[in-house]
């Protein structure tokens, strides 16, 4: 495989702060309308064309701004898609979902760039998935909801990333159970539909992200209705016993605001809000490795800005 990349780090940083200003300036928008249908008085006919005026400029905004966000989605999603493919899974008795050749756990946005991108099995078996648990949803609803994914799927892709080490060598056990095969014909594991599913089945649509409490009963309910046993606990994880709590379950973390940094100990992204990954390894320095949107990036948890840093371990 070649060694040539492209650093892609930075993009989801910037996707996640686009696709909030987007929300805001639609929401925006909304308020306006709303507020010019409430407006029957003639003598406010003034006001309300002024509303409609402001409206009209908030959603060309967000039109804007969607356009810009979904050119940066299409590049980083397909290099990423075709740099995955380079990739070969790793033999059995390994969580194939992080390995030495860059393949580090799955993205949030990846379900958006291949129902965006050309017909094929993966796009397909997203489209399955989701008209099984939402039947009538047109276009529009669906590109809505691997919207809200992108926007807060982090805790729902580190929870996933989990799974695949139990099924290593076991595959066509995780195709009765999942009902879709573990890796796809391009040999990529089948995070997307995987991520979908769980997603699809579990998200409470009326808000937004998910706390370290709500991971707990999603994943614990999800592998329940599929017969798995697992128990999600709360741990408190240092540099001290991170090496004894990894072998005894996979873990993952929270923190607020979201800074990451990279091998180098170079910061690379920094965003408002919260942010779940899966810790994949330690620095002798201290710093834990982490998976985020399909990518290898550290963070330092003794770093004071962090007003939030939480754990939790994944036992099967």
């Amino acid at each position: 495989m070649s060694t040539f990349r492209i650093d892609t780090k930075g993009v989801p940083g910037k996707m996640d702060s686009l696709a909030r200003l987007r929300k805001k300036l639609t929401e925006g928008a909304d308020l306006l309308d709303q507020y010019v249908s409430e407006l029957h008085s003639e003598e406010l006919s003034g006001i309300r064309s002024v509303l409609r005026k402001l409206s009209k400029k908030l959603q060309t905004d967000a039109e804007a701004v969607k356009k810009l966000e979904t050119g940066l989605e299409e590049a980083a999603g397909k290099y990423m898609i075709l740099e995955n493919r380079l990739r070969t899974p790793k033999p059995a008795g390994e969580n194939p979902a992080y390995d030495e050749e860059g393949n580090c756990g799955g993205s949030q946005l990846s379900p958006m760039a291949f129902y965006r991108g050309e017909d094929g099995e993966i796009r397909q078996g997203i489209q399955s998935i989701i008209r099984s648990y939402y039947p009538g949803l047109d276009d529009r609803g669906t590109e809505k909801l691997l919207a809200d994914l992108e926007l807060e799927g982090c805790g729902y892709v580190a929870l996933a990333n989990t799974l695949f080490g139990q099924y290593a060598g076991r595959e066509e056990q995780f195709l009765k159970v999942f009902g879709f095969p573990m890796y796809a014909g391009t040999g990529e594991l089948n995070f997307e539909l995987l991520v979908m599913d769980l997603y699809c089945s579990k998200d409470k649509r009326w808000k937004t992200g998910t706390t370290r409490e709500e991971r707990e009963e999603i994943w614990e309910d999800y592998l329940e209705e599929k017969g798995i046993p697992v128990d999600v606990r709360t741990v408190e994880v240092t540099a001290e016993n991170y090496e004894e709590l990894s072998w005894e379950g996979e873990l993952i973390v929270g923190i607020n605001p979201c800074i990451l940094f990279d091998s180098d100990g170079k910061k690379v992204v920094e965003t408002e809000g919260g942010h779940a990954m899966t810790i994949t390894g330690m620095t002798d320095d201290g710093m834990f490795k982490v998976s985020s949107w399909g990518m290898e990036y550290y963070i330092m948890p003794d770093d004071p800005a962090y007003e939030r840093i939480q754990f939790q371990q994944v036992c099967y």
